[in-house]
């Protein structure tokens, strides 16, 4: 026979740990992983609405800036005529913008100058529409104010371009939107 430990007990070699700890995690410990994670995650979540807005508002800047640029750019190669002017036609602003024309804004595929704007008219970002509501005098506030299915408002008088948002929209410099 085998010999014996004191005690007189047969050593056995394949004896089965003494506690639970030695196969894992408790349902305790996993509750409290778990608690914590809902509590990392819900502190991150309003941190990542925010820096979403604000590369939301940074894209409206941006596409102002552009849009502002090429409408002077547009001013300036047609004689001092803005595009659309005298219209209140979404679709000739955003056709002379995107197209090549004359010297007197005939959209033309043989034009001379342009196109202002390569590829389409940018989404607003917080809309989600890239339409231009198109008006003839100066720009009001219920024209850009966040209310209505356009992206963007633009004067074919002044040639003023501004973002269809709540009027209280700052950028991340905080600046107002439609003020840059």
């Amino acid at each position: 026979m085998g010999e014996t430990r004191s005690g007189n007990l047969p050593e056995d070699r394949t004896a089965q740990p003494q506690s639970r700890r030695d196969f894992g995690f408790s349902a305790v410990e996993l509750m409290l992983v778990a608690a914590l994670l809902c509590v990392v995650i819900g502190s991150l979540i309003p941190q990542l609405l925010t820096a979403s807005e604000n590369a939301q508002y940074d894209a409206i800047g941006q596409d102002l800036l552009q849009f502002r640029r090429q409408i002077e750019q547009y001013t300036q190669d047609h004689e001092g005529r803005r595009p659309a002017q005298g219209t209140t036609s979404g679709e000739l602003f955003v056709e002379q913008l995107l197209g090549r024309s004359t010297h007197t804004g005939v959209v033309r595929v043989d034009g001379r100058y342009g196109p202002y704007l390569i590829g389409e008219i940018p989404s607003n970002p917080v809309s989600g529409s890239s339409r231009i509501l198109v008006i003839p005098g100066p720009l009001r506030q219920q024209h850009f104010g966040g209310r209505g299915d356009h992206g963007w408002a633009y004067s074919s008088e002044t040639g003023e371009i501004r973002a269809s948002v709540a009027t209280d929209i700052v950028n991340s410099d905080g600046r107002p939107i439609n003020t840059l």
